[in-house]
């Protein structure tokens, strides 16, 4: 079985090149389009990996530089 892997990016063309990378190589891809939508899919389907930007908008938040 495949690994599910969650990927929180806010970027639309960098999410999809990821995902399409990521799927060839046989996983499965969630992408979430920030912050607290990432929180929301991984607290529900508990994916096997995350793969977080860190300048997201919204409420979750990096580092603020």
């Amino acid at each position: 079985m495949s690994p599910t892997i969650l990927y929180v990016e806010d970027n639309a063309d960098n999410a999809f090149m990821i995902q399409l990378v990521l799927k060839r190589e046989g996983h499965t891809v969630i992408i979430a389009e920030d912050g607290d939508i990432g929180l929301e899919i991984a607290t529900q389907q508990k994916p096997d990996l995350i793969i977080c930007d860190y300048h997201l908008p919204g409420a979750i938040k990096g580092p603020q530089f």
